[in-house]
Formats: structure tokens, sequence, C-alpha cells
């Protein structure tokens, strides 16, 4: 992947596709894939922040009891790019087992993985989220 002809919303696109997918097939190898294990997630009720183990157990036990079935995202607006990193405003569309949808205003960013020449989610800030039933 060249750093000079790097498209970020292609790289977006790409990675929204890889994360929905994952949660799809239930594919919680393949999901992690897309998380950078030094991962921090701000603005989740009840929590200071997340980490990779936290977003693993969690996503490991929605996997394994069903509860989740679809994540999609709308991408708003890009806020900033350089060839290794990505800030991205969107909303995420969560859609539970139960018929229950969650919708996360965020700011994702994608940061490119030297080793693995894979971008990966490293921070998200969930600014505003709402439930329909």
């Amino acid at each position: 992947m060249s750093e000079a002809t790097i498209d970020p919303q292609a790289v977006i696109v790409d990675w929204c596709n890889r994360i929905s997918r994952s949660v799809s097939r239930r594919d919680l190898k393949d999901h992690m894939l897309q998380i950078s294990e030094k991962v921090r997630v701000y603005g989740v009720p009840g929590y200071k922040q997340l980490t990779f183990l936290d977003w693993e157990k969690r996503r490991s036990h929605e996997f394994r009891h069903h509860l989740i079935q679809t994540l999609t995202y709308k991408l708003n607006r890009i806020k900033s790019s350089t060839p290794v990193r990505i800030l991205f405003h969107a909303e995420e569309t969560m859609q539970g087992a139960s018929g229950k949808v969650i919708i996360l205003d965020k700011e994702i960013t994608l940061e490119l993985n030297p080793q693995l020449q894979l971008w990966q989610v490293v921070e998200e800030n969930i600014k505003n989220w709402g439930v329909q039933e």
C-alpha cells in the first residue's frame, strides 16, 4: 500500500465493511483483527474507557449468545487524514437479535498496522447514543 496513493474514504469503507461482515458472521477472530491491541473507547456509560480485552470479552459474549445481528455505518465526514491515520465521524447502527437498535454517534480513528498492512481502529469517542425498540 503506497503512502502517496491513500484514499481515506476507500480505507474507511473497506474497514466498515470488514468489521460489519465479521459481526454478521459472528467471526470473533476476524472481528478482533479490525481492532488494534492499543485501542481505547471513550464515552461508554459506566466506564472511563474500554480496552482491547474489554472489547473482545464483550463481542465474544454477544457472538456466543447471538445477541447482535448486524452492525452498519454511515460516514458523516472525514475529519483528518495522514498516510497512516484517519479520523472520521460516523453513525454506527447495531441491530440486536431482540429487535432493539442502538445508534451511536462517534468519532473513529483508524491507524495502519505496518506489520499486518491492515487498518485497525485505535480510538473511538462516543458522542451520543440512543435506543430504538
